[in-house]
């Protein structure tokens, strides 16, 4: 178990020794999840971190007012959306599914707190996490138009999805992809 909290991004560069500190003082609440099962909706509030540590997961974003779907296929070593947990939009963006039985580990945000308080690795895991996230995006979804939709794709993926997904796929009418990336038609088939 200490092996798999230890890779866990938000957990990086943390002893054995300190992980067991941390485990007697804050509550980790471990659960099973079914095929199929919701771990979060689009628009619930985001109180809890959610790392999986087994299994896989779908996680269905609607982009463009619904217009692009990006689905993403994520496995063990996932965390679900931490730069939710705070600041002024704090619910999930996203519907998460279990794609086959999983395992997840939840830490309450207010016993998130309490560990960050703990340790200073554990604030600068999370401060790495958040500032990639931002970067990523700046620097990805600043300039979407390319000559190829596999390119727009590949932005769109590194600007919002997880870059360590197993799988990711975008569902659109071809008169979105058209209008999102400035193609004509014929490209767009291409």
């Amino acid at each position: 178990m200490y092996e798999t909290l230890m890779s866990l991004p938000l957990f990086n560069g943390v002893s054995a020794e300190k992980l067991s500190l941390l485990l007697e003082k804050i509550p980790l609440e471990f659960s099973r999840i079914a095929k199929g099962d919701a771990l979060a909706h689009e628009g619930d509030a985001c109180e809890a971190l959610q790392f999986l540590l087994k299994g896989e997961a779908i996680v269905r974003r609607q982009l463009f007012s619904g217009s692009l779907i990006m689905e993403q296929r994520v496995g063990a070593g996932s965390v679900f959306m931490p730069e939710n947990l705070f600041g002024l939009y704090t619910d999930y963006n996203a519907d998460i599914v279990a794609y086959t039985a999983a395992s997840v580990m939840s830490i309450s945000k207010h016993k998130y707190l309490e560990m960050l308080e703990m340790d200073r690795v554990y604030q600068v895991n999370l401060l790495n996490y958040l500032s990639y996230k931002c970067q990523v995006r700046s620097m990805h979804l600043a300039n979407c138009l390319s000559d190829r939709l596999m390119d727009f794709c590949k932005r769109m993926w590194h600007g919002i999805g997880d870059r360590r997904a197993v799988s990711t796929t975008f569902q659109a009418e071809m008169e979105t992809f058209v209008k999102l990336t400035g193609l004509d038609m014929q490209s767009i088939q291409r």
